[in-house]
């Protein structure tokens, strides 16, 4: 080989390196961006923000792309530099010592560029910037490989949940994500499949007037609770025939103006919904119709419970308190201390779920409460306990048929639970 064949050789391994470069860049600048690059960019760069989404609706077939190409670039650099060790440098292909030592040699070098590459470029909004051309030219270039990917998984990659939570997990794990940060886009990530059922208020709970009751009783009973709207019944909470607004009475309340059928004349038409209703529909049609409270039916036509645009609004960013909220109501789950919580016999099963690590199944019911009543087959005595895969629960207070508050203990490995307080029952 003489010395431009040497020279070409020597350019076309450069060529081969840089391309891998290249592609490594491409891959810390827009596939291994966290939320919280996304966010930034969005905020500072909203064109290329954009840019960067279409890029990554299409990611799949990109990322098969650089993954190939930067495995051939590897395999070319590898060869090429045995090849000049042993055509040009006269190594002896017998000393395999040798040989793999110098593989070894160009793997670190090239594998140090690409790390000190990954650390300049990701998050970094200019190498973003510069990056995002480069990947919408490769993703172009690999689009005849997307025909091995749905065009689903091609367009909803984003709502895809296993990836989001890992990714959520990482981002928190790394501290670009604050636990009210992690919560908040969980929820988000589960609202399309929430059901209106698992957010109501049940029908126990629930604050309601009869359409016959005397103008001042009504008025204490807003100034009890501190709604601004309530249902009316006729006869039974199952007859519901309307709203009352606090709005409407206070001015009749206020100039006596009190008939007998007071509460009748000011009531506006109620919103009916199923229990089974997507929350993401109801909050679109109640935003649509300007309505801030639905009641929910079950199957058989009964009120089932209610649901207020603020129960909606906190399914995403969690509990509201207002002036009217009492300070020292207790969330639905309260850690104690390492494997011990408070949790409110409402609390929601995949809430408890991801708070406890616990893999309860929810089919059969919503609410610890219901899981409880399941598990035991009876309603519980307060003191009463039950294991429950690897949990101890004990309920601390029962208001007639419902449970109200359980305390949960992790148990530790080997430890036997008293028989006289406790049924051993395990995870379906």
């Amino acid at each position: 080989m003489d010395e431009t064949d040497l020279w070409w050789f020597y350019t076309l391994l450069a060529l081969l390196l840089a391309l891998d470069l290249l592609l490594a860049a491409v891959r810390a600048g827009v596939l291994r961006l966290s939320l919280r690059d996304l966010s930034r960019l969005r905020e500072t760069d909203n064109a290329t923000f954009h840019r960067l989404l279409d890029v990554l609706r299409r990611r799949d077939p990109l990322r098969l792309l650089v993954q190939l190409g930067m495995l051939l670039a590897h395999f070319f650099i590898g060869g090429g530099v045995l090849y000049l060790a042993v055509r040009i440098y006269h190594l002896p292909l017998n000393d395999l010592g040798g040989l793999l030592g110098l593989l070894v040699a160009v793997a670190l070098i090239v594998g140090a560029l690409e790390w000190l590459l990954d650390t300049l470029v990701r998050g970094r909004p200019a190498a973003i910037r510069w990056a995002v051309p480069w990947a919408e030219r490769l993703t172009a270039l690999a689009s005849p490989f997307g025909r091995l990917f749905s065009r689903r998984a091609e367009a909803d990659w984003l709502l895809n949940d296993e990836t989001f939570q890992a990714l959520l997990q990482a981002n928190f794990q790394e501290g670009r994500l604050e636990q009210e940060e992690r919560a908040m886009l969980r929820s988000i990530m589960r609202f399309g499949e929430t059901l209106v059922r698992e957010i109501m208020v049940p029908r126990i709970d629930m604050v309601a007037v009869e359409v016959n009751t005397p103008l001042q009783e009504a008025v204490d009973l807003f100034i009890q609770t501190g709604f601004s709207r309530l249902p009316v019944y006729e006869k039974k909470v199952d007859d519901i025939i309307g709203l009352l607004y606090a709005k409407d009475l206070l001015p009749i309340w206020r100039d006596g103006r009190e008939t007998a059928h007071a509460l009748r004349n000011l009531l506006r038409p109620a919103y009916f919904v199923p229990e089974a209703k997507k929350v993401d529909e109801l909050l679109a049609e109640m935003q649509r119709r300007r309505m801030h409270m639905a009641l929910v039916v079950d199957e058989y036509g009964g009120i089932a419970g209610l649901v207020t645009l603020e129960d909606i609004v906190e399914e995403i960013i969690g509990e509201i308190q207002d002036e009217y909220d009492l300070e020292e109501e207790i969330p639905n789950i309260r850690p104690l201390g390492p494997g011990e919580y408070l949790l409110s016999g409402r609390a929601d099963i995949d809430d408890i779920n991801e708070a406890l690590g616990t893999d309860f199944p929810s089919e059969d019911a919503d609410t610890l409460g219901g899981l409880l009543l399941t598990v035991t087959g009876h309603m519980p005595a307060e003191g009463e306990a039950v294991t429950i895969g690897g949990f101890l629960f004990t309920i601390r207070k029962v208001d007639q048929r419902r449970i109200v508050l359980v305390h949960a203990r992790r148990l530790v490995e080997g430890e036997a639970v008293t028989p006289a307080v406790s049924e051993d029952v395990h995870e379906a």
